[in-house]
């Protein structure tokens, strides 16, 4: 498995499947785009799924009656960066017809990387395993056991899932030994990036910071400051070049005090995709992390779900961690 790609998923709306030439234009674009279609799924669905996993900015009862009006085509597609660049065919192929993104009948829709990805996906191909078609990184794998037995779950996720990187939450010797041994293998695809936790408390809520280190950097669990105050982990962590995520938290747990505080230390990003929020809740933090605080949307299992079953993209990983990358290191860019 070439798991340097990652894959996307996108959908010809009711008005984009009877509008003439739109499919074959779709088409010609993928290609162009060097996307390969690995499956296309003609169906018609339920308002009830429309409701359930999609979002819309639009009247929702609305959007559901407009997309279960009629037949639907779904494309899962595979290929470098795969949802970034569907998302960028999206926008040019509106602008092509005359449509924007305020209109509620606009041909296609593509589906963002994390939550959004992940009830498509399994909606319109509930006989795919997802894992198997997951996108570019899980950064939170949680995983339980003595190092052997960590290390023959390293294992299993390098040979089943589509994961090119996964960041491995470090609570014990166990994983820094089973890192060891794994990185020995030299597979040459899974590349396990070292994730510290940190546990403290802002204004009596509980909150777990995770300190990400560069792929190379995996120092013993003595050498870090897990149990020292938080300033000492975000200088820890910044001297070791690495960068700090908040980890999942309730959405209504979440105030701009609490980021204020924590970016003024050094936050670089929030964790939004999680397996415990909803489709809206995840639009609605990403749009509080990025447009209004200026920080970068991470996501992962957590150990709620298998490993890749929620996952960013490679876009969104080369964007998040580019420093773990210093032969591509680039300046970071916000997206928008």
């Amino acid at each position: 498995m070439d798991n340097s790609m990652d894959y996307g998923l996108a959908i010809l709306k009711p008005d984009g499947v009877i509008k003439p030439k739109v499919y074959d234009s779709f088409k010609r674009k993928l290609e162009k785009n060097n996307l390969e279609i690995v499956f296309e799924k003609r169906a018609q669905l339920q308002k009830k799924d429309i409701l359930s996993h999609f979002s819309s900015p639009f009247n929702m009862d609305e959007y559901a009656d407009y997309v279960s009006r009629g037949e639907i085509i779904s494309f899962l597609v595979r290929g470098h960066g795969a949802s970034h660049k569907l998302r960028e065919i999206k926008l040019a192929f509106r602008k092509e017809y005359g449509f924007t993104s305020n209109d509620m009948r606009n041909l296609l829709h593509t589906a963002d990387h994390g939550n959004e990805y992940n009830l498509q996906f399994k909606l319109l191909f509930p006989s795919c395993n997802i894992v198997v078609y997951s996108q570019y990184a899980d950064l939170t794998v949680k995983l339980i056991g003595s190092t052997n037995e960590i290390l023959n779950q390293l294992l299993k996720i390098d040979q089943e899932s589509n994961l090119k990187y996964i960041g491995l939450l470090c609570e014990d010797y166990s994983i820094i030994e089973a890192v060891r041994e794994f990185n020995k293998l030299n597979s040459g695809k899974l590349e396990v990036i070292t994730v510290y936790t940190y546990k403290t408390n802002f204004k009596d809520i509980d909150i777990e910071l995770l300190g990400y280190l560069p792929l190379k950097k995996t120092p013993t669990v003595s050498g870090t400051p897990m149990h020292g105050s938080i300033t000492e982990f975000f200088e820890w962590i910044r001297d070791n070049e690495g960068l700090v995520i908040l980890n999942y938290l309730p959405l209504m747990n979440i105030s701009s005090e609490m980021l204020n505080y924590l970016k003024a230390l050094g936050l670089y990003g929030v964790q939004v995709y999680d397996p415990r929020r909803t489709l809206t809740e995840a639009e609605i933090l990403e749009d509080i992390v990025e447009d209004d605080f200026d920080l970068f949307v991470s996501g992962g299992t957590n150990g709620f779900d298998v490993a890749g079953a929620i996952s960013i993209g490679k876009y969104e990983f080369n964007q998040l961690t580019n420093l773990y990358l210093p032969e591509e290191k680039v300046k970071p860019q916000k997206l928008h």
